[in-house]
């Protein structure tokens, strides 16, 4: 939850109004110098009553946006609903605020789709097409937060997928790579659609806190467009990243090794297509639901892009940020999942 993060750097040095819909944990509305509205992104006016749109749009000067719907299974109207209206509707707040300075929007780089080869900050493409209804609605939201650059001064901020603390291991939002991590753990993936050699691309919630914080509060740039990414200096291949996790599983689980589970094989997205078709036509809902959750974000791994970050790191050059190495930290994530039991462990 980046959001979180960002707020609890943020506490004590300026005054700060959060929007919530759902509940948080009580600690981030317990903040020093926090305002909480209740309110609706995906509503007129936020959701919020008159008298608390009107405060808000008298005295809010900055604006990190960070509300989304990232579950990959996510469908069209919602993704609409949410990722794409609501940003509009958090936009047109900012229009209205007398005292705006800047907004920053958080989005992700799987806007890029089924592109392959290198993406580059500046670029929003779509011809491509998606793999999800996630990463069409992020395009969409780009879209229109390009056609307003010229009248608000915004910010994107494109993420990688966040694995957890490089620091604890810690995970505090369980997404679609810690799904297809427990199924591996189960012996629930038959086989992986991909290139062994492309890198797969995973950051540290610290790295991602940090940098959109220090560029948002020091280095801010109407207009311009940021990658937070491991980068190929900090990341695996695809077959590194699978044998890396088998081996992580042995060390951590001398019952799992005895199971005989093997590594996933690599293969080509026909091969894992007509897999799929076939287990369609059979009675077992449990393998249908199994394919069907891996088919809204696996194929990723079959369109292999490398993420350009020239503006960030000249951005963040000099404030000591820096992501950590995947292999430094990986084993702690691997650890974690395994004793929350993906989260689910009270």
């Amino acid at each position: 939850m980046v959001g979180g993060e960002l707020l609890f750097k943020n506490q004590g040095k300026r005054d700060i109004c959060l929007l919530v819909h759902k509940n948080l944990p009580s600690p981030l509305l317990r903040l020093p110098r926090v305002k909480v509205v209740r309110g609706d992104i995906s509503k007129p006016n936020l959701g919020t009553s008159k008298k608390d749109f009107n405060f808000l749009s008298s005295q809010v000067t900055e604006i990190i946006h960070c509300a989304a719907k990232t579950d990959f299974s996510i469908s069209s109207s919602l993704a609409e609903k949410v990722n794409v209206i609501g940003t509009k509707n958090v936009i047109e707040f900012a229009a209205r605020c007398k005292r705006i300075s800047k907004v920053g929007v958080l989005s992700t780089v799987y806007v890029a789709g089924k592109r392959k080869g290198r993406v580059f900050e500046r670029e929003l493409d779509a011809r491509a097409g998606f793999v999800n209804e996630y990463e069409a609605s992020k395009f969409r939201m780009e879209k229109f937060l390009q056609e307003r650059m010229e009248r608000l001064p915004i910010a994107i901020y494109r993420l990688s997928t966040i694995l957890g603390s490089s620091k604890t291991g810690e995970v505090k939002q369980f997404n679609a790579i810690h799904q297809a991590l427990r199924l591996y753990f189960h012996g629930l993936i038959p086989m992986v659609p991909g290139n062994p050699q492309a890198q797969v691309d995973f950051i540290s919630s610290e790295y991602a806190a940090n940098s959109i914080h220090y560029l948002f509060n020091k280095k801010f740039k109407a207009g311009s467009t940021h990658h937070i990414i491991a980068g190929k200096r900090n990341s695996l291949t695809l077959e590194d990243f699978l044998i890396r996790t088998y081996n992580l599983f042995c060390q951590s689980d001398k019952e799992w090794m005895r199971k005989g589970f093997e590594v996933p094989p690599i293969v080509e997205q026909e091969t894992f297509n007509t897999l799929a078709i076939s287990i369609e036509k059979t009675e077992g809902v449990f393998l249908k639901q199994i394919i069907r959750a891996m088919n809204y974000f696996v194929p990723q791994l079959s369109y292999p892009k490398t993420f350009e970050d020239k503006y960030t790191q000249a951005a963040l050059k000099g404030s000591g940020i820096h992501e950590k190495s995947i292999q430094s930290y990986y084993p702690k994530i691997i650890q974690y999942c395994l004793e929350s039991k993906w989260g689910t462990k009270k």
